[in-house]
């Protein structure tokens, strides 16, 4: 899937981000919450897959 390849790579693989099992669950709710915020249909586009990973990844 395009979606995943590309989550994949800008927001693992680029930053060298260790996968935890508990990701694509955040992820997923990160998605939803913002599409049901924004009232849109969730779906794993590459803008909400930014949008989520964004709010996600933040660094301290």
């Amino acid at each position: 899937d395009d979606a995943l390849a590309y989550l994949l790579q800008e927001w693992y693989i680029k930053p060298s981000r260790k996968l935890r099992a508990s990701h694509p669950r955040d992820l997923c709710d990160q998605i939803l919450d913002i599409a049901h915020y924004l009232a849109v249909e969730p779906v794993m586009s590459k803008e909400m897959i930014d949008k989520a990973a964004e709010s996600y990844f933040v660094e301290l």
